[in-house]
């Protein structure tokens, strides 16, 4: 083959529709689909003038919401997903293609492996919203995210268009299997099974339903801001986070501002001050960040005993006595 032929290939081969934020996500060994998520940047949005939702998908984005594919054929005995995020993790396609800031983005055909199972993720629709135009179709190399019509860089976005996101005060745990006492019986401590997690109380009232649906999640190793495990965004007042081993975590909600923003003077769509204001945002090193500046709570995950024992007819809520410890909200064991 000539270079010539060669590269008529490559462009054929990299043809394709950009992915953004939400795309349909499905794994070869899972359940229900899940959305893609955006963390690698703020920058860039296609097929969004407001540039709102529509984050253009790169390589290196690999979290989805919910943030597993639920259950896992491969997962013997107790068939659950155990996908998580890992660096390194990258969607694959071929090797020419556009990109953002010489960061790769990512096509409908592309694919990525779980890290757990090695299990085939693959995009079951790309999330554009809007007709697919000539301008989100990539055949060829050139093409850069700041030459595509649909694409909008956080600079040319109008302060008008800046959206309101929520205050929040607190978050309580709404769902899991929980110890009556644990080994400190000031803390709560959970069996390693799904815990959903709410917004207790907002900041103020008068908060609108979309405003309240911009309510975004960050999960963190140990009980500290230091290590983010998974960051979910937009994803309203109700949160699923399914552990995946033992131990100590961190589940923060936010609207306008995370740990890391307040750490940095930002809010999460990168700008210094409030919306209609001019002056800047305190900023408060992680360590010393409080509950007064961001809503979380810290809860410990212990290996799950129950898995053990066989229960029927639970209802959610119910109090179980086993092995010499009492349990609240065992649902269907």
């Amino acid at each position: 083959m000539n270079e010539e032929s060669r590269e008529e290939n490559d462009k054929a081969e990299a043809s394709g529709v950009l992915v953004c934020k939400n795309a349909t996500c499905s794994c070869e060994f899972g359940g229900p689909p899940a959305k893609l998520q955006v963390t690698s940047h703020q920058k860039y949005y296609i097929n969004d003038p407001q540039g709102a939702e529509k984050l253009v998908a790169l390589d290196t984005d690999n979290q989805f919401l919910p943030a597993t594919f639920v259950s896992c054929t491969k997962d013997l005995p107790y068939k659950q997903c155990k996908y998580a995020p890992q660096p390194g993790v990258k969607w694959e396609g071929p090797e020419h293609f556009t990109e953002c800031d010489n960061k790769p983005v990512i096509l409908d055909s592309y694919t990525l492996t779980c890290p757990i199972y090695q299990g085939k993720i693959t995009i079951q629709h790309h999330g554009q919203t809007q007709g697919t135009t000539t301008s989100q179709v990539v055949q060829s190399n050139p093409d850069t995210c700041a030459q595509l019509s649909g694409l909008l860089t956080e600079e040319e976005l109008a302060e008008a268009a800046r959206k309101v996101y929520p205050g929040i005060s607190s978050i309580t745990i709404k769902e899991g299997v929980k110890k009556q006492h644990g080994k400190d019986k000031d803390k709560p401590y959970y069996l390693q099974n799904k815990i959903t997690v709410g917004v207790k109380k907002f900041s103020k009232d008068g908060y609108t339903a979309d405003e309240k649906a911009s309510t975004c999640w960050v999960v963190y190793q140990g009980h500290s801001f230091d290590t983010v495990l998974s960051h979910a965004k937009d994803v309203g007042e109700l949160f699923e986070f399914l552990p995946t081993e033992p131990g100590n975590y961190r589940i923060e909600a936010y609207g306008s501002r995370s740990a890391a923003n307040w750490a940095n003077g930002v809010d999460r769509d990168g700008f210094t001050t409030k919306k209609g204001s001019t002056t800047p945002y305190q900023k408060v090193a992680l360590a010393a960040i409080k509950t007064k500046h961001v809503a979380y709570t810290d809860i410990t995950v212990e290996k799950n005993e129950l898995h053990d024992i066989t229960y029927t007819g639970q209802k959610q809520g119910q109090t179980i006595k086993t092995n010499g410890d009492t349990y609240k909200n065992a649902i269907n064991w």
